[in-house]
């Protein structure tokens, strides 16, 4: 029965939440019925192939909502149906998300881009057999790239599906089979690339960006083509590069040979100093710019923008078709709502974010290395992380375990800020004054 349950390593959700999900479907539609014995840890993380820590949180999140009883030296056993809470969903404060709450994001915003596509362009917005549209939607991000300190021209710049097939499609350009990524990370990124076969190597991020060092020492040693970086924001460690680390950088891919794919999606949230991207400050074409832009500002679909370095135009051929969705997604960008809905989450998110910030800058025992963006990335100096994760479990706060977004052990905690409510954060400041 245990092999029916589904997680997604490309999935923005824990995985240690999804795995409590799947249980407690599991245990609501009776397959696992009451003092069913769940399978050991070990087990368990193996049949699924996952970190033991994320089984340990997982059974942890339904032993706090009455869904499992642990007995210590027997196991993990289903609760009686009488003590189950079925509603404990709603009762969450979902601080593990990364991103915006998807009922933001009404569907009628798309019936009204769609009518109006309809109308302006009648049969024609179904197809672009002269490739016009393809232009336009080109144009509109090269706009859209600016306000993010990007300026690209029209013909480097992309509308892109799956971004993770995209990056797979860029390393397959080079004989080299190794990429440089930062040690904390969206391991989702990486994952497919291990499972191919692809050297993934990890290289320690400062407070101040990427650690130059050891970064150069694989450059020299390892056919490495590719430094995969966020710069800005960085998830999950809230770390913003400094300019000096960024022209370094850029300096040793030029004495190297190797490409930089700069993740700048979390550039709006940078609410302290100007946005100053690889792409803008790199003279050599070096960097390619990557743009999250649905997994942000349009979750229920997956669209991303980049813009490429000259010497990439052409070896990568853009094949996307252009149907209504994609003209929908043009039309999206130009329009007052995505401008308006911009900066209300902007604003918004900064508010939170401070909210939060200060109490850890005014305390002795929380310490984090963000200071903008849409996540704290923290630890208490005198607390484990898997005590602390109970006790805000108890709380109904969901934070992120550091185990998510590294293959090294780590004792930190990502807590977001994107999906939450102005009553959340009081309850989360109040649940850490109390750690």
């Amino acid at each position: 029965m245990f092999c029916a349950i589904k997680i997604s390593k490309s999935d923005p959700t824990p995985l240690y939440i999804q795995l409590a999900d799947e249980l407690t479907r599991l245990i609501d539609n009776g397959t696992l019925p009451s003092k069913t014995k769940l399978p050991t840890i070990r087990a368990l993380a193996s049949k699924l192939k996952i970190n033991r820590d994320t089984v340990v949180n997982a059974y942890k999140l339904l032993e706090s909502k009455n869904y499992v009883i642990a007995h210590i030296g027997s196991g993990t056993y289903v609760a009686p149906r009488s003590d189950v809470h079925m509603d404990f969903k709603k009762e969450l404060v979902p601080a593990s998300k990364t991103y915006f709450r998807r009922e933001l994001f009404k569907i009628d915003i798309c019936k009204e881009l769609i009518t109006n596509i309809l109308d302006n362009d009648g049969w024609e917005s179904f197809y672009d057999p002269l490739n016009r549209e393809k232009q336009l939607i080109r144009s509109t991000i090269s706009d859209f790239f600016k306000t993010v300190g990007v300026h690209s021209s029209n013909t480097s710049t992309r509308l892109i599906k799956d971004t993770q097939n995209f990056i797979l499609d860029l390393i397959k350009l080079s004989p080299k089979s190794a990429i440089c990524v930062e040690n904390f990370r969206d391991i989702g990124y990486t994952s497919t690339l291990s499972y191919l076969g692809f050297k993934v190597l990890e290289v320690p991020l400062e407070i101040y960006g990427i650690n130059l060092e050891i970064l150069e020492n694989y450059l020299k040693n390892q056919t490495t083509v590719f430094i995969f970086i966020s710069p800005y924001n960085q998830n999950p460690t809230g770390i913003s590069y400094t300019r000096e680390n960024k022209l370094a950088l850029i300096a040793l891919c030029e004495k190297y040979d190797a490409y930089i794919i700069e993740d700048g999606t979390f550039s709006d949230f940078l609410y302290k100093g100007a946005v100053e991207s690889c792409y803008d400050l790199c003279k050599s074409d070096r960097v390619i710019y990557l743009f999250n832009f649905c997994k942000l500002y349009l979750p229920h679909l997956d669209y991303s923008f980049v813009a490429l370095p000259l010497n990439l135009q052409k070896r990568l051929t853009d094949t996307m078709q252009i149907t209504i969705t994609e003209r929908m997604i043009k039309y999206y960008v130009e329009s007052n709502q995505f401008a308006i809905l911009r900066r209300k989450l902007i604003t918004e998110c900064n508010l939170k974010f401070n909210n939060l910030y200060n109490l850890f800058y005014f305390s002795s025992n929380l310490k984090t290395t963000s200071t903008s963006g849409l996540f704290l990335w923290f630890h208490i100096t005198n607390g484990k992380a898997e005590d602390i994760i109970q006790a805000l479990l108890e709380k109904n706060i969901v934070v992120s375990p550091g185990s998510l977004f590294s293959t090294t052990p780590n004792n930190n905690l990502r807590l977001s800020v994107a999906p939450l409510f102005n009553s959340d954060i009081d309850i989360i400041i109040k649940a850490l004054r109390q750690l």
